[in-house]
């Protein structure tokens, strides 16, 4: 009997637990994802230090895994109670017809089970789909150098799954034992699970003053805390700080209600206008019923929120200085002079005669870097420098031939440029001499090259990046002169720069240039020295890129489980004003408004509830992200483009849910 009850209540119920499924199925399939994602054969590879991110991110997936059980938890809380108050006169009438209490909690325990059991396969079966788009964008991120199959099964996150199939089991068991064991079930048919506001009564005046001062606070600590120089207050009065901010964010949404409500009566226009009055009491019901949930809901949804706008924001930047730092995929430098041996062949030729497989070459190019009689010291000020420059003042200017610069400028797909015969232009991008040039560009009248006077063709510097090395120490400063002035110069170095094609094994090639330079180093007077030297787009971006990929997937997984935890709580508890408001649009029916105006007047609500916590949340996320990307500007010296693409992610989930929980809500109304 039991077993064909609990099947027949779980697919009459199904409206019911659709949220706790969707959501449960939905950490499920995020928990197997990013806990296979390091297992994935794209991330395995890898080598070298994307290694050590890999096994880095291992273990913060394990120990987030911990985080999503929490947030099971408070799902299953939360649902548990849903159900209960969704079906309360069912099961007090289960009571009334003789079924035991062990009896009840049992079939609702199996019924809550096989729901999780349903949820627990498709959230594999999504985690396998979501698998394969975090591969790609993993591949993305690292630079991967895998072309298999992208579908992979890993037997470890499938175990997590189970294990976490058997926690929430017992979590709903000891959810319906707690429920129940003081509960007279009989009881819960007069029960109309009505919630009072209980944390703050008092005069509309007080209340309004209240939240008036709310919401002085909290724009207060939203613009002092955006600067991210204002942080180290946290320091040392963080918690009190932080425990101070929660209780006005308590306050603001606790006499939210009563404000709404009594700014709306003194507008009469508004306030009795068509259904207003209905809509404007449903929502102050709502608020004013869940004002602590809402609290924690907003805090919750702005550190989600914050944590996708600063990690997107923070690894899109980076990438776009990879992008401009790396133009090419390959820069091997050939060094010229008396000390060294290849002096009288290419780089070419020598790789060529040493086995490199041309055929991943798609573009390449091959110049002459030249130098002069003329240091670095002889045109900036070098007591201005770097500690880690400061043997740039003895050094040669670079020197490079203006057909040469606007060879490498047309690979890189920019504007070439011109000089007279009688001028020079300056390149640099490196902000350690950055400063210097500029002035000296802006007071120099000429300078000698060879036995020629050249004047500057601008006052300003080119920014161009015309060879690799690794971002953000570039280009200290290089004179582009004309080829008849360059010519007469003697070389300094050689470079061959190339372009891949696509599906190259960039792996299989970076082996052989490690081990091909290696064959070249010496010993000389001054100790170790090559003849070669090479970077490639690859290798300096491991350690780039690879740092902020992991904490941009982990920050992604910690901000897409606390959205739909908070979106499930805000579903659910809009389904239950749903099911305590069933009478009045009965009522609302009964007095002549269509089902259509009923339906207009629910999503209205439902939408109005959805944004409630957003109020908070989306003015604290933009303080909040501002000021961890200003400390992120400050410590890795660069500008950050604010990139809020990866919001998409919690708009999606904010309109699934929105969009459910008002099919639900309406079934819940149009059922009872």
């Amino acid at each position: 009997m039991y077993p064909k009850l609990i099947l027949r209540n779980v697919f009459r119920n199904l409206q019911t637990y659709t949220i706790y499924f969707l959501s449960l199925a939905l950490i499920y399939s995020l928990l197997y994802a990013f806990n296979a994602l390091p297992s994935h054969p794209v991330m395995q590879s890898l080598s070298g230090t994307k290694e050590m991110m890999t096994t880095i991110m291992s273990q913060y997936m394990g120990i987030l895994s911990y985080l999503i059980l929490a947030a099971v938890t408070f799902l299953i809380i939360y649902s548990t109670n849903f159900v209960l108050g969704r079906r309360k006169k069912e099961l007090g009438l289960y009571a009334t017809l003789g079924m035991k209490k062990h009896h009840i909690i049992g079939t609702l325990f199996f019924e809550t089970m096989l729901v999780n059991i349903l949820a627990l396969f498709l959230g594999f079966s999504l985690g396998l789909v979501f698998l394969i788009i975090l591969a790609h964008i993993a591949s993305e991120f690292f630079m991967a150098n895998y072309f298999g199959n992208m579908i992979y099964f890993d037997i470890k996150s499938v175990t997590l799954l189970i294990y976490s199939f058997f926690f929430t089991s017992i979590i709903v068991g000891v959810m319906n034992i707690l429920n129940f064991r003081k509960k007279n079930i009989i009881a819960l048919i007069q029960d109309n699970g009505v919630k009072k506001s209980f944390f703050l009564t008092g005069s509309t005046i007080l209340q309004v003053c209240i939240f008036i001062m709310s919401i002085l606070v909290i724009s207060s600590g939203n613009i002092y805390l955006s600067n991210f120089k204002h942080l180290s207050i946290l320091k040392d009065w963080g918690i009190l700080l932080v425990s101070f901010f929660v209780i006005f964010v308590i306050l603001f949404y606790n006499t939210l209600s009563h404000f709404v409500l009594s700014s709306l009566r003194r507008v009469p226009n508004i306030y009795f206008k068509n259904l207003n009055t209905f809509k404007i009491r449903q929502f102050s019901k709502q608020v004013d019923s869940n004002s602590v949930t809402l609290s924690v809901l907003s805090l919750t949804m702005t550190l989600a929120l914050s944590l996708l706008v600063f990690s997107g924001s923070a690894y899109t930047s980076m990438n776009h200085d990879l992008n401009r730092f790396l133009p090419y995929d390959l820069d091997i430098q050939k060094f010229v002079g008396e000390e060294y041996h290849y002096n009288d062949k290419t780089i070419k030729e020598k790789l060529k005669e040493d086995g490199f497989d041309f055929s991943a070459i798609n573009v390449e190019f091959e110049h002459p870097i030249y130098q002069s009689q003329l240091t670095y010291k002889d045109i900036i000020d070098t007591s201005q420098l770097w500690n880690l420059d400061k043997a740039l003042g003895d050094s040669p200017v670079k020197i490079i031939s203006l057909s040469d610069y606007n060879h490498l400028l047309k690979i890189q797909g920019k504007k070439e440029t011109t000089l007279k015969d009688n001028e020079f232009l300056m390149n640099a991008n490196y902000k350690g001499t950055l400063s210097q040039i500029k002035k000296f560009l802006e007071k120099t009248s000429g300078i000698m090259i060879g036995q020629q006077l050249l004047v500057p063709a601008s006052r300003t510097p080119l920014s161009n990046v015309y060879f690799v090395t690794s971002v953000e120490n570039n280009d200290r400063g290089t004179l582009v002169v004309p080829d008849s002035v360059a010519t007469k110069l003697t070389i300094e170095s050689t470079h061959y720069i190339a372009l891949y094609k696509s599906k190259t094994d960039k792996r299989k090639i970076e082996n052989f240039l490690g081990k091909w330079v290696e064959k070249y180093y010496f010993t000389d007077k001054n100790g170790n020295n090559s003849d070669f030297v090479y970077q490639t787009k690859v290798r300096a971006s491991e350690l780039q890129l690879g740092v902020m990929g992991v904490i941009v997937l982990v920050m992604i997984f910690i901000g897409a489980i606390f959205i739909i935890l908070s979106l499930s709580i805000i579903s659910l508890q809009t389904t239950t004003s749903a099911l305590d408001s069933v009478n009045d649009y009965h009522i609302l029916y009964l007095l002549g408004n269509q089902s259509r105006q009923n339906k207009v007047l629910l999503l209205q609500q439902i939408i109005g509830y959805f944004i409630a916590p957003l109020l908070i949340a989306i003015p604290l996320a933009i303080a909040l992200s501002k000021a961890l990307l200003g400390y992120f500007e400050n410590f890795a010296s660069t500008t950050v483009i604010i990139d809020i693409n990866y919001l998409g992610i919690a708009i999606l989930l904010f309109f699934i849910y929105l969009l459910l929980t008002y099919r639900v809500s309406w079934y819940i109304i149009e059922n009872n």
